[in-house]
């Protein structure tokens, strides 16, 4: 079972050095100290992340983001737990 929690500084460093491989390379972050430096990204106060983890790994996260009377949530997965079922978990 996953566990979730509101993603650390650490983490968002974690993610993104995370890199995709063809398709999803789209999905490649910049550094975040960078984002930190713009309020983008990670670093944007409006968003919310948070991180699922299986133990001690982070395989994934979730933005969750409140717009009008609607709630969008994002999904992203540790490259390397991608296509193992863990996006639907």
């Amino acid at each position: 079972m996953l566990e979730c929690h509101k993603t650390t500084e650490d983490e968002k460093r974690i993610i993104c050095e995370w890199k995709y491989d063809g398709e999803y390379a789209i999905y490649n972050s910049i550094p975040y100290e960078k984002q930190v430096e713009t309020q983008r990204g990670f670093a944007n106060p409006k968003n919310n992340y948070y991180s699922f983890c299986d133990g001690a790994t982070l395989v994934g996260y979730i933005n969750l983001i409140e717009k009008d009377s609607e709630a969008i949530f994002g999904i992203g997965v540790n490259p390397a737990y991608c296509n193992q079922g863990f996006g639907k978990k």
